[in-house]
């Protein structure tokens, strides 16, 4: 019997020993982790800014006016002929840092562009500060809300990123809005944007007039109901018709090259 009795105090003892031990272990666990976690952020940042540090004493610098490190984003209205994008050899912050040798670099284009790049991926060491550049031209099928996204990425001496993503704001097509003034007079304002050419015009004879004093609506006849604008790219018209009813005329807006003036 005593022996039973010393084997279960002993078996009792070790249990409480064995809950001791996993209440510990569950309570060093979270701290374990948080150490683990630091040191990979602490390393992380160390080798960063090694890194900065690093391109900073070996003279490594490129810098751009449209592409950023951490990305940029820009919208585009003015696109027909194209985007520059430049590299600079030096800091922006700081332009006294010029880059001490060449620079290898590779470009990914991400959408329907074609980028040109007359210097072949390499900008070749300079003693001054100067740039070179990169030229996107838009593909056939480019409209409104599209997107293109340039990465420049050098290779060597040191491994870097730059980028930007570019949105379509307008396409080639015009773009218009009619406005009630309430005085009489229905005012047609059409922005060309990227688009010159023919713009036709159109309204219901009788209901509307034509400001003849206008020189682009100079040669529209009242009873016609059709005028022809010329129009050139990125110019805003504000054309001018009378009214001859009382109904007003629904303020709207839309896009194209025929505009229906009706009320």
């Amino acid at each position: 019997m005593k022996k039973r009795e010393i084997k279960t105090s002993q078996a009792g003892d070790k249990e409480k020993r064995y809950r001791s031990r996993k209440k510990w272990l569950w309570l060093f666990l979270p701290a374990v982790l948080v150490c683990i976690l630091a040191g990979g952020v602490l390393a992380r940042y160390t080798s960063d800014n090694q890194k900065q540090e690093e391109m900073k004493s070996s003279d490594f610098h490129l810098t751009s006016d449209l592409l950023e490190e951490e990305g940029a984003s820009y919208d585009v209205t003015d696109w027909r002929s194209g985007i520059d994008i430049l590299l600079y050899n030096y800091e922006k912050e700081n332009v006294a840092l010029i880059a001490g040798d060449d620079i290898s670099y590779t470009v990914n284009v991400k959408g329907q562009w074609v980028l040109s790049d007359p210097n072949n991926g390499v900008f070749k060491k300079n003693a001054d500060r100067t740039s070179q550049t990169l030229h996107l031209t838009p593909g056939t099928d480019v409209k409104a809300g599209d997107t293109v996204t340039v990465t420049v990425t050098t290779t060597a001496p040191y491994i870097k990123t730059l980028s930007a993503t570019f949105t379509v704001a307008s396409d080639r097509s015009p773009s218009y809005t009619v406005k009630d003034q309430s005085d009489g007079t229905v005012l047609l304002t059409i922005q060309a944007n990227d688009y010159s050419g023919n713009i036709t015009v159109k309204w219901n004879a009788g209901q509307l007039d034509p400001d003849s004093t206008n020189a682009d609506m100079a040669s529209w006849s009242d009873a016609s109901g059709q005028g022809t604008l010329a129009a050139e790219d990125n110019t805003t018209y504000q054309l001018l018709f009378f009214k001859n009813i009382t109904d007003s005329f629904t303020e709207r807006s839309g896009m194209g090259t025929e505009i229906n003036l009706t009320k």
